[in-house]
């Protein structure tokens, strides 16, 4: 099910289907690189899709302490009136397992 909201208009809601894939490669003991992709459609529009897009590069700094560098983009098909379609992040995060 997708619930989908947006500021002035009324909230809608559909059944969904969903596809995705994943990699990961590890570089060394400390260097790991993953991407993923994943595409969600809207059963009542198959036209209405999002996709989400990443990929990473972690490096580890300790043993529990690794910095990681992702790229993500999202990529919606039918926006709502003044939002873009696409959008590409850059994130950077200190990454500390318990």
């Amino acid at each position: 099910m997708v619930w989908e909201g947006n500021t002035d208009l009324d909230g809608t809601t559909s059944g969904a289907l969903t596809l995705g894939e994943s990699f990961s490669h590890r570089f060394s003991d400390t260097a790991i690189f993953t991407h993923a992709a994943n595409g969600l459609w809207k059963t009542s529009d198959f036209g209405d899709t999002l996709y989400t897009i990443t990929a990473s590069l972690a490096a580890a700094i300790t043993q529990r302490t690794q910095l990681k560098f992702e790229l993500l983009e999202l990529y919606k098909s039918q926006p709502p009136p003044g939002i873009e379609k696409g959008d590409l992040s850059l994130i950077t995060s200190l990454v500390y397992s318990f």
